[in-house]
């Protein structure tokens, strides 16, 4: 970003995603072509994290940051369906998925992490978080580091301390409650099921881990199409257990 700064969103999010499945054995992507006046939210990509005991969906729209200029634009940015975090947020609850932004920047100050990972270039916050805190009271000068400070970094999703101190997908639930409690619990009485989360392995993402590694078969795309017409791109990270630790 500093070498580039004209790049775009969607081309941070193609590097990032080659890069992390390029090094991390167990992630995977592919990378869709989209008309971005077709979708409603306009997602950037959809994260499925697969555990033994369940799988969890996030789908997340990125947005670069600028240093020196206002923010509040790209997080009130519209389109012909209204209010992109709106729809975000709106569908998440329909689709069951968690709704994240995913900031991209060359410099953040403070993160909410408890080691202040802030050199790592991407931070992630809830779509409710951010609607609540920024967009409900109404426009005002968002600077980068008003934004960043509330955020948790990318590698905090896996590597937290909250989220590997318990087998499977109990961890990462915990983690996602204690972080974004807002994007996740559906009742306060009752946390044993939390959105985004899916007690079995949809087929489409099955599949997808099965073939992924020979090539995803030609009629994969068309026949999980309303599964994924709203993202540009789809990683999936498979923490099963079957696998064998030293492979990532």
């Amino acid at each position: 970003m500093e070498k580039q700064p004209a790049v775009k969103e969607e081309s941070i999010t193609d590097w990032l995603l080659f890069e992390v499945s390029n090094n991390i054995p167990r992630f995977y992507y592919k990378s869709f072509s989209r008309n971005e006046e077709a979708k409603e939210t306009g997602a950037d990509w959809e994260w499925w994290i697969v555990f033994d005991d369940s799988t969890f969906r996030l789908r997340i729209q990125a947005k670069k940051l600028k240093i020196d200029n206002d923010n509040y634009h790209l997080l009130a940015y519209a389109n012909r369906y209204g209010l992109q975090i709106e729809k975000l947020i709106e569908n998440s609850k329909k689709d069951n998925f968690i709704p994240f932004y995913s900031f991209y920047t060359s410099k953040a100050d403070q993160v909410r992490c408890g080691e202040n990972r802030n050199n790592e270039g991407v931070y992630l916050d809830g779509a409710k978080d951010i609607y609540n805190r920024f967009i409900l009271p109404g426009k005002k000068t968002l600077k980068f580091d008003d934004i960043l400070k509330y955020t948790t970094p990318l590698s905090c999703i896996l590597c937290c301390p909250i989220t590997r101190h318990k087998d499977g997908g109990k961890g990462f639930k915990e983690f996602l409650i204690s972080y974004y409690p807002e994007e996740t619990i559906l009742d306060d009485h009752n946390k044993n099921q939390i959105l985004g989360e899916y007690k079995e392995m949809p087929k489409h993402i099955h599949i997808f881990l099965e073939s992924v590694k020979e090539g995803l078969p030609d009629w994969w795309e068309k026949e999980f199409s309303s599964q994924i017409k709203e993202v540009n791109s789809l990683a999936v990270y498979d923490a099963r257990k079957q696998f064998d630790n030293t492979d990532g």
